[in-house]
């Protein structure tokens, strides 16, 4: 359903910027990707992946143990790239435009983990689970905005604007986890050394709580300077999974 609808918006708004198209400014850039200063849903969503991954792999290592909790740490100077490409309509006789940006993203992760749990009965403490390591998430997404976009300033050939709306996040990747992990029982000790990796496909596949889209708001502004006529460079600022810092071209049809 949701492919359909951001489908059905691509060719709406390219379809009525060819009929319009004196009104039409595309986009071309390239920028930076964090996900520092915010706490986002990309994040925990994250989290919640590495969480499970592990859980399930010391369910699997030592059965019957249910692993309730442990300490997730990530990194939030995590940071990728992406590529841009920004469609406007520029509405005649009013300072507003309405958008459509798709974004190519690809970032990392790093995270550590660090655990340390014991199941006792009567005091009696029957297993001890400790584990330690370090990862990454690897994530990469074709993303859509939908837009609206207003001209703040206008002073020769600078321009300054401000826009919001929505964007879909729907994402891929992988999760590696290199760890120490030690269970230790009356019986002895089990003792796990390596490396973990799993697709986001292959979690998604045991658990149904990873989505496969994120909807959120997105905040910007641009800043633009005309070279020629139809031709200028573009600086632009945005929150939403993260800050995303990215210059490049727009050319007015």
């Amino acid at each position: 359903m949701k492919t359909k609808l951001i489908v059905g918006l691509t060719v709406f708004f390219v379809s009525f910027g060819f009929v319009l198209a004196e009104n039409v400014e595309i986009q071309l850039s390239y920028g930076r990707w964090s996900l520092s200063p915010l706490t986002t849903i990309v994040e925990r969503e994250s989290e919640n992946m590495i969480r499970e991954t592990y859980r399930r792999f010391v369910e699997d290592f030592f059965p019957g143990l249910a692993l309730s909790s442990f300490i997730t740490a990530i990194d939030l100077s995590s940071s990728g790239q992406y590529f841009c490409f920004g469609f406007w309509y520029n509405l005649k006789n009013t300072q507003f435009s309405l958008g459509l940006r798709g974004n190519y993203v690809d970032f990392q992760l790093p995270y550590s983990i660090d655990a340390d749990q014991s199941i006792s009965f009567l005091q009696y403490e029957l297993v001890r689970l400790k584990t330690s390591g370090e990862g990454e998430v690897n994530i990469n997404s074709l993303t859509i905005s939908v837009l609206g976009r207003w001209k703040a300033l206008s002073q020769g050939r600078i321009g300054l604007f401000l826009y919001g709306g929505l964007i879909f996040f729907p994402y891929q990747g992988d999760l590696s986890i290199n760890q120490n992990t030690m269970i230790q029982t009356p019986l002895g000790d089990l003792v796990y050394q390596g490396a973990l990796d799993q697709t986001i496909s292959q979690i998604r596949t045991w658990n149904e709580d990873v989505p496969l889209t994120i909807i959120s708001p997105e905040l910007g502004m641009q800043f633009q300077v005309k070279l020629l006529k139809n031709l200028g460079l573009v600086l632009d600022v945005a929150l939403s999974q993260g800050s995303l810092f990215s210059a490049g071209l727009f050319f007015i049809l």
